[in-house]
């Protein structure tokens, strides 16, 4: 779970958005409360897990870059 919020976090360090007027990508959800529910219990159980990943990956990013 999470991996394409894990990717556009690498696409957006030390870079800026852009704005393109048209529609990139469709988000969907869950048509059934159920699913819906266990859904986000997966998201949220993974949320701290791939944001210290991030984090890590961050850190090592810099380290290499201020070596440069």
């Amino acid at each position: 779970m999470l991996e394409d919020w894990a990717l556009w976090q690498k696409y957006t360090h030390r870079t800026q958005f852009v704005y393109v007027p048209k529609t990139t990508s469709f988000y969907r959800t869950p048509l059934h409360p159920e699913a819906q529910i266990s859904r986000m219990k997966g998201l949220n159980a993974s949320y701290n897990i791939v944001r210290n990943r991030m984090d890590a990956w961050r850190a090592s990013w810099d380290e290499k870059a201020a070596q440069r």
